[in-house]
């Protein structure tokens, strides 16, 4: 392998691509690493809290799903041999970037975005509209174009487009020294996830209560 090679190669593995595949996660891991070390000097002084960010045109996935499996390791699913659902998502220590005995200084990692709270809405009224039938074409218009009536009459004076910025913020199971209060961040659209290890999966453990709708 020439030096051509090794230098595309290394160029791949910082973005997370490699020859005819891809790593969905290295990128974020690579930023969690670095950003992580920069904290390491303020352990033991006060919550540490490690904020992502993606802005346009840029395009890494930040999902919830995406960001803990790139903080605790690739997903393994359990499927009930029955009745062939998911029982429980574990993580592979591979690659887990939070682990007891690494980066426990750190108390959460946040990701900072621009939401629609309507447009979700939306779709949420018309995936429980929807749920159980098998909408025709037409069907499918006429439940979207009434969740949308339904959504704007109830936040009067505010379009479908309307944006608005969240917290999105996921705890450090590991963290016991200095661990980030709820109340810190309790904006209308900041959601918190916690480890429920009755669960033994991530669970929202505070959402705010979004968008007031107009009287």
């Amino acid at each position: 392998m020439g030096q051509a090679d090794l230098k595309r190669e290394r160029q791949l593995a910082e973005t997370g691509f490699a020859e005819g595949s891809s790593d969905p996660w290295k990128r974020i891991r690579n930023v969690l690493e670095r950003g992580s070390a920069q904290l390491k000097d303020f352990e033991g002084t006060w919550p540490l809290v490690l904020v992502l960010h993606c802005p346009p045109p840029v395009f890494v996935p930040l999902d919830t799903d995406m960001v803990l499996t790139a903080l605790h390791g690739n997903t393994q699913i359990v499927l009930d041999s029955d009745t062939l659902k998911t029982k429980r998502v574990i993580y592979s220590p591979d690659h887990s970037v939070l682990r007891s005995d690494h980066k426990a200084y750190l108390s959460a990692v946040a990701v900072i975005e621009r939401i629609r709270p309507l447009e979700d809405e939306m779709n949420d009224e018309v995936r429980r509209e929807a749920e159980g039938r098998q909408p025709t074409p037409d069907e499918w218009n006429e439940i979207g174009a009434a969740a949308q009536h339904r959504v704007l009459a109830k936040y009067q004076g505010l379009e479908t487009s309307h944006e608005v910025t969240r917290m999105r913020i996921m705890h450090n199971p590991y963290c016991t020294k200095n661990p980030l209060p709820i109340k810190v961040f309790t904006g209308p659209h900041d959601d918190h996830w916690h480890y429920d290890r009755q669960a033994g999966r991530f669970v929202v453990a505070w959402r705010g209560r979004g968008l007031t709708p107009k009287s």
